[in-house]
């Protein structure tokens, strides 16, 4: 699980460093369309998606950690008390 949520942050930083990379490339072509894309409240919403991504992953590897830190206190008062 820790590996997948490790998977989610990278895929939402590639995400964005392509996104970045066709944002660059829509600037300098003739097509309108892409200009507007690129360039208005709409490119937010693309930035929404690896947002998601790397906020599920962060959640995963919290959620396997507290859990982890969880039964780790539980196994030690067990052999301590």
């Amino acid at each position: 699980m820790v590996l997948f949520g490790v998977a989610l942050i990278v895929m939402a930083g590639l995400d964005v460093f392509f996104l970045r990379i066709l944002s660059d490339m829509a600037k300098h072509t003739l097509s309108s369309i892409d200009k507007a894309l690129f360039s208005s409240e709409i490119s937010v919403a693309l930035y929404l998606l690896p947002a998601l991504y790397a906020g599920t992953g962060i959640n995963l590897i919290s959620h396997i950690l507290i859990s982890h830190l969880t039964l780790a206190e539980k196994n030690f008062d067990k052999t301590h008390h």
